[in-house]
């Protein structure tokens, strides 16, 4: 069972189904950290629970996801690591353990992709089991355009 009702995502539950909707439609449901932690939250209790056999992940308001909250980023370069800690680095490994978090799990995850699945989203997407994209799918990894 999760500790508390998350506020980015929501979890509606079916019998051995658990959806969990990315809920962000404001900014395209941007992956934000408070979204990566209930994310994972969500996937431990659907594992601990002895009758969920599937997750399926999906975005509300006609979008998957945006990719990272540039919030989040923007604050972690404001921020001043110690020697040898890098805050953006930090935030980006909190993707890639949720990513790889989902990928290692013994239950069936599937994504279902309508608009954007950029960055991390789209990460998500790849990670999945199965991926049912829709006509308005769109998939992207815009941050290889940066330096």
């Amino acid at each position: 069972m999760m500790r508390e009702v998350p506020a980015t995502i929501r979890v509606e539950r079916d019998g051995g189904v658990m959806t969990l909707a990315l809920n962000r439609p404001d900014v395209r449901n941007a992956m934000s950290l408070q979204m990566v932690r209930e994310l994972e939250d969500a996937l431990a209790s659907a594992e601990a629970d002895g009758e969920v056999r599937v997750v399926i992940l999906r975005g509300e308001g006609g979008h998957f996801c945006s990719g990272g909250d540039i919030s989040d980023m923007a604050k972690a370069r404001s921020q001043q690591g110690g020697e040898g800690d890098d805050p953006i680095a930090r935030v980006s490994a909190a993707f890639g353990t949720m990513c790889a978090k989902f990928a290692a799990s013994d239950l069936a995850i599937i994504t279902v992709v309508e608009g954007v699945a950029m960055g991390g989203g789209f990460g998500l997407a790849c990670v999945s089991d199965v991926c049912i994209a829709g006509q308005t799918a769109r998939f992207g990894l815009p941050e290889t355009r940066l330096g």
